[in-house]
């Protein structure tokens, strides 16, 4: 029986969890994000209805003209704010998307031109390669990059050279493709490695490269504070006078009903603050990790496969250079693969490590395309 990978999806919502959600509303993530002004808009009208029951003549009758002219110009703000915050999140789930298909491109370049770069360089290059999504997560989320997490992540993909280098620099993904960059460059041309195919490297390297200015732009331009303050000022003011206008028509019941349109309210406006931030709701770490484990089964997993072309089993195990380097290739891809997807069981037997004959029969089944 085969062992399919499949691909990590998010949680979705569907109609069956209708019930369900209604009574998790005590947990939503939303509610406990602005608690804070629903709480103090139903205090605010909980004095109102007071003041009103004090009153001999109650709270004197306000007018809803008011309200309901302003109320169309509120929502229009509430929904361009929110439209301009849900554009921001498809422009950063886009750079996402190039990462994984250069990273996955320039992988395919490393495992064809193997041969020609040697089997160190190529380690040093799939280390360099599978490092580069975690410090672009790192960069990004301006989150401290010596996290325990990180740091060991990086001492299992990079030699010493590379990780002094890396404390000495503040944008860490770029000096990773600088990196990459002189790996390549230092490789004698050759008849299967001519000057095209380094100018195709470099392409793809500076791909990468325009992946990280387009995450710094949008971290760096986010909606301007004067719409959102605006916004904001527009929608207090327009709640703490919405209970002077209930009150007079609604009495007691002036408290429930505010609490429920300041939480319809600023629920909105919520969730147009926290998807303008893409990179804090993206399962961005998930995408480092599918990244990483299709890095090593594009460049090694060509190392460990049998070849199409026939004779090419035997040319290999006739030449010890291309057995060891198969060999050494294999615990590479083991070990990558168990450092990305640790509860994968794409791994070979240990038994079948040491017998190529059986390792090239079961090996078919571990392609993860």
């Amino acid at each position: 029986k085969n062992s399919i990978l499949p691909i990590p999806q998010a949680e979705r919502y569907t109609s069956r969890d209708w019930f369900r959600t209604l009574l998790s509303w005590s947990s939503s993530v939303i509610l406990r994000r602005i608690a804070h002004p629903v709480t103090w808009l139903t205090a605010w009208s909980v004095i109102i209805v007071c003041i009103d029951n004090m009153l001999p003549g109650g709270f004197p009758i306000v007018s809803s003209k008011g309200h309901v002219l302003l109320g169309s110009a509120l929502s229009l703000l509430l929904v361009f704010r929110t439209n301009a915050a849900y554009s921001r999140f498809q422009f950063g789930r886009r750079i996402w998307e190039r990462v994984t298909a250069v990273s996955r491109n320039t992988a395919r370049l490393v495992a064809c031109s193997s041969k020609e770069l040697g089997a160190a360089k190529t380690q040093r290059l799939a280390g360099l390669l599978c490092a580069f999504p975690f410090l672009l997560r790192e960069h990004v989320l301006g989150r401290c990059t010596n996290s325990n997490r990180l740091l060991r992540l990086l001492e299992s993909l990079l030699d010493n050279d590379a990780l002094e280098g890396l404390e000495q620099t503040h944008n860490r993904p770029l000096h990773v493709l600088d990196l990459m960059s002189s790996e390549v460059r230092d490789v004698p041309i050759q008849p299967l490695y001519e000057s095209r195919d380094r100018i195709n490297f470099y392409s793809h390297i500076s791909r990468l490269a325009e992946t990280v200015a387009s995450c710094e732009c949008l971290v760096q331009t986010p909606v301007p504070l004067h719409y959102t303050r605006h916004t904001t000022r527009f929608l207090s003011m327009f709640m703490l006078s919405l209970p002077l206008v209930l009150v007079s028509d609604y009495g007691v019941l002036t408290i429930p009903v505010v609490a429920f349109i300041a939480w319809a309210f600023f629920g909105i406006q919520e969730i147009g603050l926290w998807i303008e931030e893409p990179f804090r709701v993206l399962r961005l770490r998930v995408i480092c990790n599918t990244i990483g484990a299709d890095m090593a089964g594009t460049i090694y997993g060509q190392a460990i496969l049998p070849s199409s072309t026939p004779g090419k089993a035997e040319e290999r195990g006739a030449n010890p250079e291309i057995e060891e380097w198969s060999n050494d290739a294999l615990v590479e891809y083991d070990r990558l693969m168990e450092l990305f997807l640790p509860s994968s069981r794409l791994r070979m037997p240990a038994a079948l490590r040491s017998r190529p004959q059986e390792r090239d029969l079961i090996a078919p089944r571990l392609r993860l395309n």
